[in-house]
């Protein structure tokens, strides 16, 4: 059997909405199930100056989360806006062929442009982002398909016109068991 899902909250997240994302998300992950996690606290990695959270020490905080079975999955979820020193923000960051992910949702929330609440809409681009992290901690690399998850994003509109599944070729590369485990 595959790995476990491990869901982390990164703040203040609403745990029917990370309930409802890890169904989801296993859908297209090579996982058995999904659990919350007691949540982190993204006070020590915020930047007053920037109002982020710096989001590769959050990564490595969820590295040393849940069991030490490499089978398994951490994914961080946050409401807070996300960065890297290089960067004026990202939607996540992960492990290339780790365990460790975060996304973060407030970009993904229309209400952070000014429109008008859609919590629909806000889910949807989670889950998209969710799998694409998730993606990369499985080895797979951004991808030029227009359709595909792994596609890279720098913009909402970005992650609203890309598909919520792996193309074919990215699918291939996760496989029935790219962890190595038998059936999943």
């Amino acid at each position: 059997m595959g790995g476990r899902l491990l869901l982390v909250p990164v703040g203040e997240t609403d745990a029917a909405f990370l309930d409802a994302l890890g169904e989801r998300v296993l859908t297209e992950i090579p996982l058995r199930g999904s659990k919350i996690a007691a949540a982190i606290d993204p006070a020590p990695f915020f930047d007053a100056a920037r109002k982020q959270v710096h989001s590769t020490p959050v990564l490595e905080r969820l590295a040393e989360h849940g069991s030490p079975d490499e089978k398994d999955r951490v994914l961080g979820v946050a409401d807070l806006d996300l960065f890297v020193p290089i960067l004026t923000f990202v939607f996540g960051e992960a492990e290339l062929a780790g365990r460790a992910a975060v996304f973060s949702t407030a970009r993904l929330d229309p209400v952070f442009y000014g429109l008008p609440p859609d919590p629909g809409l806000r889910f949807e681009r989670s889950v998209k982002e969710a799998r694409h992290e998730l993606g990369h901690t499985f080895g797979l690399i951004h991808c030029r398909h227009p359709d595909c998850v792994m596609r890279a994003s720098t913009d909402a509109g970005d992650v609203d016109v890309k598909g919520a599944g792996y193309c074919g070729a990215c699918e291939k590369k996760l496989g029935p068991d790219p962890l190595g485990s038998g059936p999943v």
